[in-house]
């Protein structure tokens, strides 16, 4: 599920559950500039981001509410989380 944020610049909710989505998919979606609520339930989700070339410091700029529900997520997600800038 590749795709360019930029066709993307208002969107603000987004629902992709029970996709199977890979790492670099929810790489695309941090892209998305207004990104605030974004569900990913039931997407056997072992980890949230994969390691980032610091060059990915603006990765869901905007995100307010994260739905993991339903995933294979280890408590090592919590590390992910720690890593997510807010501008």
């Amino acid at each position: 599920m590749m795709f360019d944020a930029a066709d993307f610049p208002f969107l603000e909710v987004l629902n992709l559950s029970y996709n199977y989505l890979s790492n670099e998919d929810i790489v695309s979606i941090g892209r998305l500039p207004c990104l605030k609520v974004l569900h990913l339930t039931g997407n056997q989700l072992q980890c949230l981001l994969p390691e980032l070339p610091a060059t990915e410091d603006t990765l869901f700029s905007a995100l307010e509410v994260l739905m993991l529900d339903d995933n294979k997520l280890s408590s090592e997600v919590f590390g992910s989380l720690t890593n997510l800038k807010r501008s």
